[in-house]
């Protein structure tokens, strides 16, 4: 796939990771993926503990995962290296690895714009553009 999209693997994903959500969509593993593109700098920020409010078009607080539904990052990130180690694959240095939504996933659809907030903090504002 990487060689189709002319980009390489800069890192993995990691969803449903918790064994609430597993359990929830009926599954047994956390749900390991690529990351696609260009190299670029990873901020140092951890969210282990950091409360997140996330509002999609200036919407309800989209619920926080939280108690059994958060999962410890370094656990997901212990998950993947022995999942991928399982199938010859190896992290390489510098990596990206996503371990996890702290929020419900929501639908962002052209013209939606959402705002996270961290700890109280760093705020993070996407708006998403019309399709061309």
């Amino acid at each position: 796939m990487a060689s189709a999209l002319e980009m390489p693997i800069v890192g993995w994903k990691v969803g449903a990771a918790t064994p609430a959500i597993m359990a929830e969509r009926g599954i047994e593993a956390p749900i390991p993926g690529p990351l696609y593109g260009p190299r670029s700098h990873a901020s140092p920020a951890t969210l282990p503990e950091t409360e997140v409010e996330l509002r999609v078009d200036g919407g309800a607080r989209v619920r926080t995962y939280c108690g059994e539904w958060r999962r410890d990052p370094l656990d997901v990130m212990a998950w993947l290296v022995s999942s991928l180690g399982r199938r010859n694959i190896g992290l390489e240095a510098g990596a990206f690895v996503l371990t996890g939504s702290v929020t419900e996933p929501q639908e962002i659809v052209p013209g939606s714009s959402a705002v996270a907030t961290f700890g109280g903090a760093a705020r993070v504002l996407m708006r998403v553009g019309d399709e061309a």
